[in-house]
């Protein structure tokens, strides 16, 4: 098959042969705007809204696991009472709330 357009004229597609890796690099370290490649140690912030959820996500999180590490100490010594009426009552609440949104275990 033979591709004929005209802006592909001196590509590898149209000569049928690649540029040597050489060519490559130096295209690549030269850009037309004189922009060099950013650095590994760069990073991006889209806005502080974004810092300040990860951060609450992060308070969640640790409040959410101390949580359940005292749980599992009373569970482990014998004094945690699980109150069956509570645990029944979330479960039915969370599987509605998951029937309309389609999502279970989200809140």
């Amino acid at each position: 098959m033979k591709i004929q357009d005209p802006n592909l004229a001196g590509s590898s597609a149209a000569t049928g042969h690649a540029p040597p890796a050489s060519a490559i690099r130096n295209e690549e370290s030269s850009r037309a705007d004189g922009a060099q490649r950013p650095a590994a140690a760069d990073r991006v912030e889209m806005s502080s809204l974004t810092g300040r959820l990860a951060a609450a996500l992060a308070a969640g999180a640790q409040e959410r696991a101390g949580r359940v590490q005292s749980l599992a100490r009373a569970f482990q010594s014998g004094n945690y009472q699980a109150d069956a009426q509570s645990t029944s009552r979330a479960l039915v609440t969370e599987t509605l709330a998951a029937g309309t949104t389609g999502k279970a275990g989200e809140e």
